[in-house]
């Protein structure tokens, strides 16, 4: 598949002969991922007339649009994609020789893919092809010959797996990276890590590089951030994209229950739904309860279960919540089921007479409450992964101040929820049982982080939170968003 070019020039006329050749879609994304095969050239590359990162951030919206009219072909996302472009008017910009040309020509690229336009397929070809050519000429001489290897083997992909499947391609496939790009990424990526405003682009770059699945709807929301908001700088930036990420998780991960903030207390807690059918839910709590209380003390199951934790924090704070309720029921029921495969616990009629009578509680508080039955549908329509190793020490660092901050019903919880997600794997799992195990945990503890994350931004809760536990407000910020990305990520976007 790599190919060798005898000149920058028979390079060149095959990159135009090819992009002449595509669609706009196709040309778009060609443009793009040529402008992030060099974006690390920004390092030791900026004007000097830009401060700060905001130069860098004008070269990844350009980029990133580019990726996202790719993908999309909306008004919206067609005017987004010009707004982005505007930028290649500037002689700042003019003057940087590299990353900055092709990042211009990946968001010209996209600016032209607009059918409403006669010349929109010529023009989108014209600049992906310049996108290309600076992706070359840009590079060091000794990565010429990468580089270009490099985008015959974007427009290879392209012609075989299309857009979808060039999405989950790392940016270097098959081509070894030159040791000079590799070495500008290392210093840009200090650079980044240094402002909490950059976080988002570490990981969105990283993400190229690994070939890892993009979280279109998230890129698609990142690329309509108004013009003002991407004038404003990366922490304007920054902030919008932590009220997207926040709001597509309460999305991605309902629950059917309020999350609000107690001024007087300086904690949050949760507001469940109103109870529909209060006697058929007594009934469920009471049969479940005589189930668990057969079962415990033998069978292998005692007190200090993790399961019987869970079943004892329900029946005593939970009883008016029938969200809760539903979702504790399901997780034990699985968590049982699981173990007796396992041979963990003994197969008998009281540990699978307790999972069953679970089980079907949790299908009656479906049957009458639609909000908790939606919630469940939503959720189970989720890819879950496993958290990394890096993910769960974040999580675990992170779980002294949800407590902090949290009422005890909801501290109680989290440190239940947070227990089954670190200490959670992969492995066979019951028709009957979450996807993997810690699911309904990690999506309880992703919906009411993010609903945190949103509350926090009220300058009266912000106010109040500082000190709240003996945490600065921006560190309760921080956490916050921290565990609504690594969430996200979870949620396989």
């Amino acid at each position: 598949m790599p190919r060798e070019f005898g000149s920058q020039e028979e390079f060149k006329q095959w990159v135009k002969a090819w992009c002449d050749r595509q669609s706009l879609e196709v040309n778009c994304t060609f443009a793009a991922r040529n402008a992030a095969l060099i974006l690390p050239n920004i390092f030791g590359g900026r004007p000097e007339e830009l401060i700060g990162f905001s130069f860098d951030l004008l070269l990844l919206r350009g980029t990133l649009s580019s990726l996202v009219r790719g993908r999309y072909a909306s008004s919206d996302i067609v005017d987004s994609a010009a707004s982005a472009a505007d930028f290649s008017d500037g002689d700042a910009v003019y003057s940087a020789a590299s990353a900055a040309d092709c990042a211009r020509y990946a968001a010209s690229a996209a600016a032209y893919a607009d059918a409403r336009f006669d010349t929109s397929a010529a023009s989108t070809a014209r600049c992906a092809t310049l996108a290309a050519r600076y992706a070359i000429e840009s590079s060091y001489p000794d990565a010429d010959a990468a580089a270009s290897a490099a985008s015959f083997a974007i427009a290879y992909v392209l012609d075989m797996e299309g857009v979808s499947g060039i999405s989950v391609c790392p940016l270097w496939d098959a081509i070894e990276r030159p040791e000079m790009l590799e070495q500008n990424w290392e210093g840009l990526r200090a650079e980044w890590q240094s402002d909490p405003s950059m976080a988002f682009w570490v990981d969105w770059y990283d993400g190229l590089l690994e070939g890892r699945a993009p979280d279109w709807e998230l890129w698609r929301e990142i690329a309509l951030i108004a013009d003002h908001v991407w004038e404003s700088g990366p922490k304007a930036v920054a902030e919008a994209i932590k009220e997207i990420q926040a709001t597509l998780l309460t999305k991605r991960a309902p629950l059917a229950e309020e999350m609000v903030f107690d001024q007087d207390k300086r904690t949050f807690k949760t507001v469940p739904i109103e109870i529909d059918t209060p006697d058929l839910f007594r009934v469920s709590l009471e049969r479940s309860e005589f189930a668990y209380s057969l079962a415990i003390g033998g069978n292998g199951l005692s007190e200090a279960c993790y399961e019987a934790k869970i079943l004892s924090h329900t029946f005593k704070t939970c009883r008016d919540d029938p969200q809760t309720v539903e979702m504790n029921f399901m997780q034990v029921a699985g968590s049982l089921k699981r173990q007796v495969e396992c041979h963990e616990y003994p197969d008998s009629p009281e540990i699978t007479g307790l999972a069953d009578t679970l089980f079907q509680a949790a299908l009656d508080i479906r049957a009458t409450h639609p909000a908790v039955k939606e919630a469940r549908e939503k959720r189970a329509q989720a890819a879950l992964h496993e958290a990394t190793p890096e993910q769960k020490e974040a999580l675990a660092d992170a779980l002294p101040v949800l407590k902090a901050i949290s009422d005890d019903k909801l501290a109680e919880e989290f440190e239940l929820d947070f227990g089954q997600v670190l200490n959670s794997s992969a492995g066979p799992v019951p028709n009957t049982a979450p996807k993997l195990p810690g699911a309904d945990a990690t999506h309880r503890i992703g919906n009411r982080v993010a609903k945190m994350s949103l509350l926090t931004k009220s300058s009266d809760v912000a106010k109040a939170l500082d000190g709240s536990g003996g945490y600065k407000a921006l560190t309760i910020s921080m956490t916050l968003h921290t565990l609504v990305g690594i969430i996200l990520r979870l949620l396989g976007g």
